[in-house]
């Protein structure tokens, strides 16, 4: 696969495999990328990108699983618990490729556990998103010539709730 920037074009190669294994009221979806992507040739007067940098915002590994487990009461009410897992390898905020516009890897954790009366049409979900209360930068912007980067780090930190739903 060939991408083209516009600095110059720069080519990948990579692999997603996805799969979702059910068992009874017990599922799990999973799924791995792999994308090993570099800038091959870069246009004339192109300044700061360099061959073999990595084009912005790819890291090579992502990774996602989601196990689930669902079942039934007597009275015909469900409970589902839910986690999700996610990971992102190291990265590079623009395609000018320094320490300064790095993105550490990431792991995130999410869970549920959803209540649901299925006779009076409501719901109640306990849930935690983000659990480990991770700190980690959405993007990396190195201004060389003004002396600074630009951190843009994420706004979801650990959150710990109960919802509630009805239908009417």
């Amino acid at each position: 696969m060939t991408i083209t920037a516009n600095a110059g074009k720069s080519e990948a190669l990579g692999f997603e495999l996805e799969n979702t294994f059910q068992f009874g009221g017990f599922s799990l979806n999973t799924s791995v990328g792999y994308l090993d992507s570099e800038i091959k040739r870069i246009d004339p007067g192109t300044q700061g990108v360099a061959v073999g940098d990595t084009p912005a915002l790819t890291p090579d590994w992502t990774v996602n699983v989601g196990p689930q487990y669902q079942f039934v009461l007597p009275n015909g009410d469900m409970i589902t618990m839910r986690a999700d897992y996610s990971y992102r390898s190291t990265m590079f905020g623009q395609s000018v490729n320094n320490e300064l516009n790095k993105l550490d890897a990431r792991d995130l954790l999410n869970f549920s556990i959803r209540y649901e009366n299925l006779a009076n049409n409501w719901s109640a979900t306990l849930y935690g998103d983000n659990v480990w209360n991770e700190k980690y930068d959405v993007g990396r912007l190195d201004q060389a010539f003004s002396g600074f980067t630009e951190v843009i780090l994420n706004n979801d930190r650990s959150e710990f709730g109960l919802k509630f739903n009805k239908r009417f």
